[in-house]
C-alpha cells in the first residue's frame, strides 16, 4: 500500500509539472495495484479511479476511457456509501461533466439535474457543491441552445 501511495504521489508531482506521457503509467500501475491489493469497490481504489479518469478527461482528452472509468467509480460509491452521500454526488457530478464534453446531452443533463437535486437535498441551496451543479446545468442547457 506503501509503494502505491508513493506511485500516485510522483503521478500526481509528474502531472503538476505536464509530464503527462510520465504520470499516465504510473496512475495507471498504482490503479491496477489497488485493485489487487484493496479490490475494485475500496475507498482508495475508488480514489485512485477517480483521480486518474479526471487526469484522462481534462488532460488527455481521454473521454471514452474516463467516461469508463467515472461510471466504475459511481457505481462503487453508490454501493459503498449511498446514493446520496456527498461523494456519490461528486461522482455523479464529474460523470456528467465526460458526458457533456463528448456532447452526450441528453444523459448529461438527466443526471446533472438528479446531482442537482440530491446536493439541493443533502447539502443545501447555497452550498458551493449545490451552486456547482446548477452552474454545470446551465452550461449543459446553453450546449443544446435550451435558453
Amino acid at each position: 500500500p506503501d509503494t502505491l501511495t508513493s506511485m500516485i504521489s510522483l503521478a500526481l508531482i509528474l502531472h503538476d509539472q505536464r509530464k503527462y506521457d510520465e504520470a499516465e503509467p504510473l496512475y495507471r500501475r498504482a490503479l491496477e495495484g489497488r485493485k489487487e491489493v484493496f479490490g475494485e469497490e475500496h475507498p482508495d481504489t475508488l480514489e485512485s479511479m477517480n483521480t486518474f479518469a479526471i487526469f484522462l478527461m481534462v488532460d488527455q482528452r481521454k473521454h471514452d476511457e474516463a467516461e469508463f472509468l467515472f461510471r466504475r467509480v459511481l457505481d462503487g460509491t453508490k454501493k459503498e456509501l449511498g446514493a446520496e452521500h456527498r461523494i456519490t454526488l461528486i461522482s455523479k457530478h464529474t460523470l456528467a461533466l465526460v458526458l457533456r464534453a463528448q456532447h452526450k446531452y441528453d444523459e448529461a443533463e438527466a443526471l446533472c439535474r438528479r446531482t442537482l437535486e440530491g446536493r439541493k437535498e443533502v447539502l443545501g441551496e447555497e452550498h458551493p457543491d449545490t451552486l456547482t451543479s446548477m452552474i454545470s446545468l446551465a452550461l449543459i442547457l446553453h450546449d443544446q441552445r435550451k435558453y
